[in-house]
């Protein structure tokens, strides 16, 4: 077990007890809410990227910047054809599927993994968007107070939830750290996350939530 390991599992762990702490009702709503800005951020990230495509011309902008970086990650990594991260990929392909299933020569695929950095980038950016403005919806209805004299039943049913969550953050978490591995050609922490239990645990997640 890597240091990596050891990290989330301390990060499950704190989830964990804050689920038993808060309760199943807290514990859920946390991960509901989290789990439930998906959907929205799926439907408003493309027209807020179209928007600023024609006010600054963002995506030009975006890879004209990365594409020096690109072409040093595909000589580091010395590809010669279509190449995805194992975690960032699963959700690339789920917002992009048509540019993903075409073949890409070797000369394009820095253009195209700079589309599709700026397209995950820009859904990730819209999740914690959505999962800040429900928790403050819910804070406002008042249906976010902590609930008193939990029964041990509850609180083991939170600590599930809880649990629940943490995996959904971690596996996020590492979606975007997987995501690095196209900005960067010298990937030192390669070794030591790749290969972990995290990672593992996190393709499988990401697999059957987005179907990669």
């Amino acid at each position: 077990m890597s240091w990596v390991d050891l990290a989330a599992l301390v990060f499950l762990l704190w989830a964990a007890v804050a689920g038993y702490l808060e309760g199943l009702q807290r514990s859920l709503q946390r991960l509901g809410l989290t789990m439930g800005a998906l959907l929205p951020a799926y439907l408003f990230y493309k027209p807020l990227l179209l928007f600023l495509n024609q006010e600054w011309q963002a995506e030009e902008m975006f890879v004209g910047w990365y594409l020096p970086r690109a072409h040093n990650v595909l000589a580091a990594a010395q590809q010669k054809g279509p190449f995805l991260p194992p975690l960032a990929g699963s959700v690339m392909r789920f917002l992009s599927p048509e540019a993903t299933v075409l073949p890409v020569s070797a000369g394009e695929l820095p253009l195209l993994w700079g589309k599709l950095l700026l397209q995950f980038f820009a859904y990730l950016l819209f999740v914690l968007l959505f999962t800040a403005f429900f928790r403050l919806l819910l804070s406002l209805r008042g249906k976010g107070k902590i609930v008193k004299n939990l029964t041990e039943k509850d609180r083991l049913w939170g600590l599930f939830a809880g649990s629940a969550y943490g995996l959904f953050l971690l596996a996020l978490i590492s979606a975007f750290l997987d995501s690095l591995s196209l900005l960067f050609a010298s990937r030192f922490w390669e070794d030591d996350f790749y290969g972990t239990y995290l990672v593992k645990t996190a393709a499988y997640l990401l697999g059957k939530i987005f179907g990669g």
